[in-house]
């Protein structure tokens, strides 16, 4: 699960940056929880870790297409389930992270 964050622009176009916070350990050890996400909505690689909405709920995931059509979202930490599903809302790439001072 992540959170967004208010912040000012760091790294990208400011109409396409996106600051998020990390409120859970799905994507540990990669992503830890309160690790600030810089996420580009204007890029999508799949091959990346991406910010979506899935039934509601944003989080951070790698996803992979399926070949007989929709998605699984993937975390890092296998103590979380790979969930297969058929729609979800992109909301862009996570490019960086970094710690709170």
């Amino acid at each position: 699960m992540v959170e967004f964050l208010p912040l000012g622009n760091w790294l990208i176009d400011p109409a396409n940056e996106l600051k998020f916070v990390m409120k859970d350990n799905s994507m540990a050890p990669t992503i830890i929880p309160g690790e600030i996400l810089i996420v580009d909505k204007s890029t999508v690689n799949f091959k990346s870790v991406l910010i979506l909405i899935h039934h509601g709920k944003m989080m951070a995931r790698k996803v992979r297409r399926l070949e007989e059509g929709g998605y699984e979202l993937v975390p890092d930490n296998p103590v979380f389930p790979i969930i297969k599903t058929e729609k979800i809302i992109v909301i862009g790439q996570v490019v960086a992270t970094g710690k709170r001072a």
